[in-house]
């Protein structure tokens, strides 16, 4: 059952700056008593596995009936979208914000990724010819793997924005 509840102007406003992209002032809410409660939030359940001291989060989704780790899914639903919707480098930029993961951003073409990682060999994307993707102006990108609770949340929020289904296995 939903309540209403009325809410001062300047209040509203300091809900909102605490707001990410495309949250509702319920999901904000949600978000900000999950922090309180020291949980971590995905959608509207609590992650179980949290990144403890010496444990890493082995978190697995459901996307499309396949099941994927953090990197693999959001380079499941890029790919998807890019299928789907063939888009620009602009559109897709504007669809999956580089906020959305980080300093890194949540793709890179190619030759960016090429300079930047020359004399490393952690590239910090998925760069085998397969992980590729190709854009309708000819433009490669890859898809970074850096990924973590921290992260995933808001791309997880943004892809079911667009109507994508992801679960959390339990």
């Amino acid at each position: 059952m939903s309540q209403i509840i009325e809410i001062p102007q300047d209040l509203y406003i300091r809900l909102g700056n605490h707001a990410k992209v495309f949250e509702t002032p319920a999901q904000v809410i949600e978000r900000l008593l999950g922090h309180y409660e020291n949980k971590n939030i995905v959608g509207n359940k609590p992650l179980k596995s949290l990144n403890k001291k010496g444990k890493k989060d082995i978190t697995k989704y459901t996307f499309n009936h396949n099941t994927y780790g953090k990197g693999r899914l959001v380079h499941a639903i890029i790919k998807s979208y890019i299928n789907d919707n063939n888009p620009s480098l602009e559109k897709l930029s504007e669809l999956f914000p580089k906020h959305l993961q980080g300093s890194i951003g949540v793709f890179n073409k190619i030759t960016f990724i090429q300079q930047k990682y020359a004399h490393k060999d952690l590239k910090r994307h998925y760069v085998k010819p397969d992980e590729l993707l190709v854009l309708n102006d000819g433009t490669t990108i890859a898809i970074c793997d850096q990924w973590g609770i921290g992260n995933i949340d808001l791309f997880i929020n943004q892809a079911i924005s667009l109507g994508y289904q992801i679960n959390r296995n339990t």
